[in-house]
């Protein structure tokens, strides 16, 4: 799969805040359309990195400001709306900072599984095991009955039966 422009993708996160905020404006403070400015910034994570996202987070917080301000201008004044975007915008770096988080998880997760695969190969559609003796196994079967791995190749080291952590060549 092809990955988008820079342009495109840039595009696809300042269409995401533009359209969210005039929604915001027109509804005024009929409906909350805080949840909506987490598109954006989910947007901005995964086309630019964490960085972006964390400069989303300010950006929908300002947004959510101007449009506050704009729609709410004689019924509050400022300083409650400075308090609601400090608050809103703590709500979304700690939401856009568990979304990181997870990323990176993920991340870890998919550079592990490419360490063991190039160890043991392993179907990437069903996860099969392949054997020595040239069949694709489940890895529940090769769990239950691991003598249908094979053995390890001789090394010439006669002392198995102590602990391999303790080997001399370690």
């Amino acid at each position: 799969m092809q990955k988008a422009s820079f342009a495109a993708r840039l595009a696809s996160v300042l269409i995401g805040f533009l359209v969210i905020y005039f929604i915001d404006v027109y509804t005024s403070s009929d409906l909350s359309l805080f949840p909506l400015y987490l598109i954006p910034i989910g947007l901005a994570l995964f086309n630019f990195g964490s960085l972006a996202a964390y400069l989303a987070c300010l950006g929908s917080g300002l947004l959510w400001l101007i449009a506050d301000i704009q729609t709410n201008s004689q019924s509050r004044g400022v300083l409650i709306s400075l308090q609601w975007m400090l608050a809103r915008l703590l709500v979304y770096l700690l939401l856009a900072h568990m979304v990181v988080l997870y990323d990176r998880a993920v991340a870890r997760a998919r550079d592990r599984i490419d360490r063991i695969s190039r160890l043991l190969p392993v179907c990437p559609h069903c996860g099969q095991i392949f054997c020595h003796d040239g069949q694709w196994r489940p890895l529940d079967d090769l769990i239950a009955s691991p003598s249908q791995i094979g053995q390890l190749p001789e090394h010439g080291c006669f002392n198995v039966t102590e602990n391999p952590s303790r080997h001399p060549d370690r």
